[in-house]
């Protein structure tokens, strides 16, 4: 992980190259300061990588560290909660951060300041280096709170079954029309509806269902007929904390999913070649579908279709399939909670939408039961 010094230019020499010899030099140009930060960068670097975070999470944290340090104009021995206090206010004011933004950063700043205080080879070195050992600069009193479980402004939303009807009714009048002008758009057409399908009856999220195989599926004890389909084995479920893919089974609870599977397989997924792939969703080309594309071309059949598209995304099947569920009542929210793959239950309530006429019914059942206790029998 390089480090980029303000107004400097460091120099990378391959050890190999006929310039070998004039590395002492441009070592020499690199300051005692700049020396110490590098060592103090590396060394946090590779205690992220050994906490198995994503290469994009430890960029993101090396990045906030060094826009402090750009900011400030001063090493991390030098930092006070001062200059703490006046980046957060700069990160308000100026960038017009949003308050989960700026409290992800003020955590990570806190997070590699206690890793420098508490490690003593780094702070030893500072204060041989510089006679002063780094400060804690971030306390509750500096820190945004988090108390809120969702802030997001943006609320991700279910599609209603009026919605997914609508959604579904498009797919099913261009894969007629692509089929009478034999259109090569067939296919893909006909992958696409599958594919979306398969993430609504599953509700699985969009890297889940591009990372699956062929062979992904399980046979159900419980429904034979269903043969193989009986439930879907998610090989690549969402990472937290620096841990692997969570693995989990999802057992199919429609019977619709499986006459579409058995469809698509039988009679789709030969279409696209590349038989020597296990990609259960390929693209022309022969590559397994990406999450992103998956993603922008639901938003293109969403506006096609006339649907709302600014707010909606292939997400929000998911919160369709919990949603849609939890108005079952013979449906346990704990079940819901595996199938989806959330840790706690509070999760899957948020991910929860009830239709104003579910509800209605059932405040409407909570009032009768109720009269029902106090009012003589026979009266209405």
């Amino acid at each position: 992980m390089e480090v980029n010094f303000k107004n400097k230019l460091k120099l990378v020499v391959n050890s190999n190259s006929p310039q070998k010899n004039n590395t002492t030099n441009i070592n020499n140009s690199i300051s005692l300061e700049e020396d110490t930060y590098s060592q103090i960068i590396n060394a946090y670097t590779n205690r992220l990588m050994a906490r198995r975070l994503k290469p994009s999470s430890i960029r993101t944290t090396i990045n906030t560290i060094n826009d402090l340090f750009l900011f400030t104009n001063q090493y991390p021995w030098d930092w006070t909660a001062e200059i703490f206090d006046e980046w957060c206010a700069y990160l308000y004011r100026e960038r017009n951060n949003c308050e989960a933004t700026q409290r992800h950063k003020q955590n990570m700043i806190s997070r590699f300041q206690s890793f420098l205080v508490e490690s003593p080879q780094l702070s030893d070195l500072c204060k041989v280096n510089f006679g002063k050992k780094p400060l804690l600069i971030c306390s509750q009193d500096n820190l945004i709170p988090h108390k809120v479980p969702d802030e997001n402004k943006e609320k991700r939303l279910a599609f209603t079954k009026d919605h997914l009807k609508c959604l579904w009714a498009y797919f099913d009048e261009q894969i007629a029309l692509a089929y009478k002008n034999k259109s090569k758009s067939l296919k893909v057409l006909q992958r696409d509806k599958v594919l979306y399908l398969i993430i609504y009856y599953y509700g699985l999220r969009a890297n889940e269902v591009s990372m699956l195989d062929t062979t992904d599926f399980l046979h159900n004890p419980k429904r034979p007929e269903w043969n193989n389909f009986g439930g879907i084995i998610v090989r690549f479920g969402k990472a937290s904390g620096g841990s692997p893919p969570k693995r989990r089974t999802v057992w199919t609870i429609s019977e619709t999913s499986v006459e579409y599977l058995r469809w698509y397989l039988e009679s789709i997924r030969p279409l696209f070649g590349f038989d020597e792939s296990k990609s259960l969703f390929l693209t022309e080309r022969g590559c397994r579908m990406n999450p992103k594309t998956i993603t922008q071309n639901f938003k293109e059949h969403l506006k096609c279709a006339g649907l709302p598209h600014d707010n909606y995304s292939t997400h929000c099947l998911r919160h369709s399939y919990i949603s849609h569920l939890s108005e079952d009542l013979e449906i346990s929210p704990r079940f819901i909670q595996e199938q989806v793959g959330h840790t706690y239950l509070a999760t899957t309530q948020i991910y929860t939408h009830l239709s104003d006429s579910f509800v209605s019914k059932q405040l409407t059942n909570v009032i009768d039961r109720q009269l029902a206790k106090f009012l003589p029998k026979g009266c209405n």
